[in-house]
């Protein structure tokens, strides 16, 4: 795969990504985005306003959330054939 065109894919999935973020619980989405911005778990529990202890199962549980709303997404495009490239343009 040509470089220029895995960068595309990367660029997708991370957009898709945060798309599907916009779909969880605020709590989530915002624990999920300060993850992802490199945050220690000490500040995001912090920032949450929560114990540290309870933000492994809050990150995991998001995650799990985050993973199908994405398979739903992407079965979605599938059954739907938006990924679908026509043949004979």
């Amino acid at each position: 795969m040509r470089s220029d065109m895995r960068d595309e894919v990367v660029a997708a999935r991370q957009l898709e990504r945060v798309e599907a973020m916009r779909r969880l619980p605020s709590s989530y989405s915002l624990a999920l985005r300060l993850h992802d911005a490199g945050l220690t778990n000490e500040l995001i529990a912090e920032c949450l306003a929560m114990e540290r202890e309870a933000l492994d199962l809050l990150l995991q549980v998001a995650e799990a959330k985050l993973a199908a709303i994405l398979r739903a997404n992407r079965a979605d495009k599938n059954s739907s054939g938006a990924d679908r490239v026509d043949p004979d343009p």
